[in-house]
């Protein structure tokens, strides 16, 4: 690891191209622990942006300038393959936006937005508080209730006030996305139980008629999968994400959107439909070989 601009890991250096991958909140760069065998052809670089967000000057343009930077200096050709998950999701479309020159491809997961309220004061108390219930739940019952995630919120750890106020400011439902102009796939998880929040599907259609994406840009969800699915299932976090970047088929359990024109078609308008981008096949075991 190293602190400048911040901290962050990077795997497989030798790999063909650069993955960044941006946790949610509360989480740090070991978010994708679980994901790294398979990504093993693949040069990941994971930025950690924990003690960013618990900055009393906390500047979201400022985060992702230096994950911009970041790319700039160790990405493979100062290039990217982005995937984001939750808060990181937020900050993955907002580089692309901003810094088109050094994405290539945007994947992200769970990108929920939070109502613009005056009455929102208390909402990072019940963050923490969920937050914290959460983690102090036992693994059996993660695991009956909560498919194994970590957290009911996201994330391993508990934050600061601080840290809650500057997330939710970040993903208010008035900070409307800029259009991006690389392929763009956005995932909602949609699995209901006990203590479990899906994602929101019309956030994610919202989002998407915002960005606009390139060509072959999709909007999909997944019944069952949780929020958290990284944790839940790693090879198809590792499958789906390297399809994407290859444009190839992703599984067929990803439900398409039926269309993405307006708010509504979000909440109920899905179709069987494996994404395709090309006469490719369905996307390859990734894990083949990685303990080779």
């Amino acid at each position: 690891m190293t602190s400048n601009p911040l901290p962050f890991l990077s795997h497989h250096e030798s790999g063909k191209d650069t993955i960044v991958l941006l946790h949610g909140a509360f989480s740090s760069c070991h978010a994708f622990d679980a994901a790294l065998p398979g990504l093993h052809r693949w040069h990941a670089l994971i930025p950690d942006h924990t003690d960013y967000t618990m900055r009393r000057e906390f500047s979201v343009i400022g985060l992702i300038d230096d994950i911009a930077e970041l790319i700039y200096d160790r990405a493979h050709n100062s290039r990217a393959h982005v995937v984001g998950f939750s808060f990181g999701g937020h900050l993955a479309l907002r580089l692309a936006a901003r810094h088109p020159h050094l994405v290539t491809s945007v994947f992200v997961s769970g990108v929920n937005r939070v109502k613009s309220s005056g009455g929102s004061i208390l909402l990072p108390h019940l963050v923490l508080l969920t937050q914290l219930v959460g983690i102090l739940i036992p693994g059996s019952l993660k695991t009956s209730w909560m498919d194994g995630s970590s957290s009911i919120v996201e994330g391993t750890k508990t934050g600061s006030l601080t840290q809650a106020r500057n997330i939710l400011n970040a993903i208010q439902s008035n900070e409307k996305f800029q259009v991006i102009k690389v392929r763009v796939l956005i995932v909602a998880a949609i699995k209901n139980g006990v203590l479990l929040d899906p994602d929101s599907t019309q956030d994610a259609s919202e989002i998407f008629s915002e960005i606009k994406g390139a060509s072959g840009s999709c909007i999909v969800a997944h019944r069952g999968l949780t929020h958290s699915w990284i944790d839940q299932d790693p090879f198809l976090f590792v499958s789906t994400v390297t399809a994407w970047a290859e444009c190839r088929s992703i599984d067929e359990k990803f439900e398409a959107f039926e269309e993405v024109s307006g708010v509504s078609s979000g909440k109920n308008g899905f179709i069987n439909l494996c994404v395709s981008h090309d006469s490719g096949t369905a996307a390859s075991k990734a894990y083949e070989g990685a303990e080779q």
